[in-house]
Order: C-alpha cells, then sequence, then structure tokens
C-alpha cells in the first residue's frame, strides 16, 4: 500500500512538473526539462539508498544458524508430529517442515490465551470432544489430551518448557534440542543419553562460525 502511493505521488508530481500546458516562460520551460532528469534520479537514488542502508536485515545469511537449528529439532521429532513450543522459531519449524514434508503441527504455549488461537488449535484435531475442549483454552486441552492418549509420549515434544512432562506423570528427557517424555525413568540410559549429547554439542558451530561473513561495499554493516 506504500509503494502504491509512493508511485502514485511520484508520478503525480513528476506530470505536473513536466506539464507542457503551464506556459513558455523561459524558468517553466527550464524547470520541466530540470524535473524530466532531475526527478527520476532523485527517486533512483532513494531506491538505491534504501536497499543499501536496509541490506542488513534483509541478509539471508543471518538466518543460517536458525534454520539449521529448526531442521536439527525437525530431525530430532523423529516419527512425532506434535510439538509443544514457545513460539520463538515456529515460523522457521513450519517453513522447514513444508519443505521436508513432516507432517508438523504446532502448539504455541505463548498464544494459549488468545481465543482466535484457540480456535486455530481446534482445528488441528480430528476428534469433536477436543476440539470442543481447545475452545476453552490450551492447559485444559493438554490435560484431557495427555490423559486419554495411551501413547502420547510417542505423539508429542516439547521445546523450551520440558518442565510440562511432569505435570502429566511423565519424566522429560533431553533429545537435542527437544525434550521427549518417559513413564519409567529406569529405561533411560545415562551414558548412551551423554554419548549422544557430547557429538550433538561437539557438533555445532561457535559462535564466531555463524556470524555473517563481512564482504566488500557491506563490510562492517552485518
Amino acid at each position: 500500500l506504500v509503494a502504491s502511493w509512493a508511485g502514485y505521488l511520484a508520478g503525480y508530481w513528476y506530470l505536473m512538473a513536466c506539464n507542457r500546458a503551464h506556459g513558455s516562460h523561459p524558468a517553466r520551460q527550464f524547470l520541466r526539462k530540470a524535473s524530466a532528469w532531475g526527478l527520476p534520479t532523485l527517486w533512483l537514488a532513494a531506491v538505491v539508498a534504501g536497499g543499501l542502508v536496509n541490506f542488513r536485515w534483509a541478509d539471508r545469511r543471518q538466518t543460517f544458524p536458525s534454520n539449521n537449528f529448526a531442521r536439527q529439532v525437525l530431525a530430532d521429532m523423529g516419527d512425532r508430529p506434535w510439538l509443544i513450543s514457545n513460539g520463538v522459531i515456529d515460523d522457521l519449524l513450519l517453513i522447514n517442515a513444508a519443505e521436508q514434508r513432516h507432517p508438523l503441527r504446532l502448539i504455541n504455549l505463548s498464544l494459549s490465551r488468545q481465543l482466535p488461537y484457540q480456535r486455530y488449535l481446534a482445528s488441528l484435531f480430528n476428534e469433536e470432544r477436543l476440539q470442543g475442549i481447545a475452545a476453552l483454552g490450551v492447559a485444559p486441552l493438554l490435560n484431557v489430551w495427555f490423559s486419554e492418549t495411551p501413547d502420547i509420549e510417542k505423539q508429542v515434544a516439547i521445546m523450551g518448557v520440558p518442565d510440562l512432562w511432569y505435570t502429566y506423570g511423565f519424566t522429560p528427557v533431553p533429545q537435542s534440542t527437544v525434550y521427549g517424555g518417559v513413564r519409567d525413568l529406569a529405561a533411560v540410559e545415562p551414558a548412551a543419553l551423554l554419548e549422544r549429547h557430547q557429538v550433538f554439542w561437539r557438533g555445532l558451530p561457535s559462535a564466531e562460525a555463524t556470524r555473517p561473513a563481512d564482504a566488500g561495499l557491506y563490510k562492517g554493516w552485518n
């Protein structure tokens, strides 16, 4: 909308300045000639300057670490379709899930009190009872869903709020970027779990390595 208005105003004043109907006075003739070249030059300069000023915000290299993390989250989820998140990287998760054809269903706890989101959440469930409970809020939905689904731990992963597993009688177990839940902690092998996470953390790039590289004209802008 802003671009449309800017184009309209630019075109309007360009036509007004260059309109031959304004008369043949030498000053007006000079104004028409100057405007015919000067105004387009100024507008082009403004467009180029805007691109240079906003380059650092449009540089997609800054999203590489976040995208890699989102892909890792999807890999750690395995076959589980549901992810309860805090909403920080939900957009990236959905984009990467669509690219990988991963049947991801997100529950964003940060939007749990918003009525439109509750309606959207209800649409993710096929059972009419869960749809009705989702309209009441996320907390009642999770209480019923977790208590009535025998293999819920095989369907859900949690990111950012692992203590939520305790609420429903599970023990949270880290799985790199997400947390799964187990009913019997004795089934977890601590040594194997530690080894997997050591491999995971060693494979993560350092903060220096994830910083966008400076290049040429844009050196120091990122």
